[in-house]
């Protein structure tokens, strides 16, 4: 398997160089080659033996990674570590939940890794191959991480103690949840770095842009390539034991194997069953799709509607004010993976020519070919976020986070009646990093246990983070950063 870059400037390049090397010299992101494929035979197979969750990650990350660059063995003992740390043996949890309207459906719960989000599926293997190929290169290997929320903690619990791998975080300073800071102030690694920047999480992303390209240092923002693949592996396991909710859970397995491997919000559609999910996977199940899976997806997003507007009305917008909102993950406006999703439809030339513009408007042609695979899109405002939460708690006594109230408000408000049976919405963060929020949504904090998380982290020593001040030159202090690091 060969990658080349969205806007065609590069000549082929081998997995190992994506890994390191964040955007690609053109400016671009890197994407596969040729999309693999999978027949139903090789599905049939997967279901009559069972594969748990790490093999299905291991078979579709071998998919992409050829055998020349990590052998078998090497491959299968990097998922291994990657997920033996998860809180639960299945590494996801399931509960049956009604929407305000009465519709059932099943929540699967992506927030039983080591930080409580839907991020770790995928950062925890990321690190681990990190630290494999800088290890085979002798090198040392510098990560840097802008974060609007989850992306941060996620990847410094992936990267703390490795030897061969360093990472600069940087999240915005007083606009992020409490629990969320503290995850983050809360690693004492030495091989782990973190500054808060004054300003919004687009702001601190353009000096970590300007750092490449340059020799062994990297991204696992959502611009990287292997974040994109793993989450075409995430898997979905239930508890079911009934014939046809079996055939229901191991379609979902593959589907989310898939999806963690291969990123906002999306709806997936897996034949008889329907599966909701939000944040950063809508690139992922495009490629899904693409290989095979016959799904089809729906988006819906916050106040910060660029990648509506890109499904929606078919214009591409990069930019814009950010609104904050309690889904603090999804305030951006420069969701760069939409530039993936373009290329995909079209060819690296037009992927070039759109994207040098701040604005323009895609060819009705190019939104059609878009639109056969992500059917509709949708902005939920704040208010109805808050109402979801509020509701989801009246009704079920248990609490969603804001993030994944924005799936189920789309599920039980704007989702034609032939999608309302057999539903799977992925929760994608713990709302114990969210007790604030539920608060105002109107959920008592006492009614629930909203600061196990927060008074467990306040009992961790804690580090304080470099201030990168609206007066300071933030590219040139990332580059001093990494130059103590690297030693040049």
């Amino acid at each position: 398997m060969k990658y080349l870059s969205t806007r065609g400037g590069i000549t082929p390049v081998n997995y190992e160089q994506t890994l390191f090397s964040g955007y690609a010299p053109d400016g671009g992101l890197y994407v596969p080659e040729s999309i693999p494929k999978l027949d139903s035979c090789t599905i049939n197979e997967w279901k009559q033996s069972k594969q748990s969750y790490t093999q299905v990650v291991e078979r579709i990350a071998r998919m992409f990674i050829a055998e020349d660059e990590i052998p078998n063995q090497d491959l299968a003992e990097a998922v291994d570590r990657a997920y033996e740390k998860f809180n639960i043996v299945d590494k996801i949890g399931f509960k049956n939940l009604n929407s305000a309207k009465g519709k059932p459906f099943v929540l699967a719960q992506l927030y039983h890794g080591q930080t409580g989000s839907f991020k770790d599926y995928a950062m925890c293997l990321v690190g681990q191959l990190l630290e494999y190929f800088s290890r085979q290169r002798n090198t040392k290997t510098v990560i840097l991480v802008g974060t609007s929320g989850d992306t941060g903690s996620a990847a410094m619990e992936a990267i703390k103690g490795l030897k061969a791998v360093d990472i600069v975080v940087l999240f915005p300073k007083g606009k992020i949840s409490l629990v969320q800071e503290l995850q983050m102030t809360s690693y004492a690694d030495k091989n782990i770095h973190v500054f808060a920047v004054e300003g919004s999480s687009d702001d601190l992303d353009v000096p970590i842009k300007q750092c490449f390209p340059r020799e062994n240092v990297t991204s696992i923002n959502s611009v990287s390539w292997t974040r994109v693949m793993i989450q075409v592996s995430r898997t979905l396991l239930t508890t079911s034991t009934s014939t046809f909710e079996m055939e229901m859970k191991l379609m979902c397995l593959y589907l989310l194997a898939l999806l963690v491997t291969i990123s906002s919000l999306i709806v997936y559609f897996i034949q008889k069953l329907k599966f909701f999910d939000v944040l950063g996977n809508i690139t992922a199940g495009i490629i899904a799709r693409l290989m095979g899976f016959p799904i089809n997806l729906y988006c819906a997003t916050n106040a910060n509607d660029n990648v509506e507007m890109f499904f929606g009305s078919g214009v591409y917008e990069m930019g814009g004010a950010v609104v904050e909102t309690p889904a603090n993950a999804m305030d951006i406006r420069y969701p760069y993976n939409v530039e993936r999703i373009f290329y995909l439809f079209t060819d690296a030339q037009r992927t070039a020519n759109v994207v040098a513009l701040n604005k323009s408007q895609i060819s009705p042609e190019t939104k059609d070919k878009i639109s056969n695979f992500v059917n509709g899109s949708l902005k939920v405002e704040t208010s109805l976020i808050n109402e979801t939460m509020k509701s989801c708690w009246d009704v079920n006594k248990f609490v969603i986070c804001p993030h994944t109230a924005t799936a189920v408000a789309y599920f039980d408000q704007y989702t034609p009646s032939k999608i309302d049976k057999n539903a799977y919405i992925i929760a994608t963060a713990t709302p114990q990093k969210f007790p604030e929020s539920c608060e105002e949504a109107g959920i008592r904090n006492d009614a629930w246990n909203a600061y196990a998380l927060r008074d467990s982290l306040q009992l961790t020593p804690k580090i304080i983070p470099q201030v990168m001040g609206k007066d300071n030159n933030w590219y040139e202090m990332l580059q001093e950063k990494i130059v103590e690091i690297l030693g040049h």
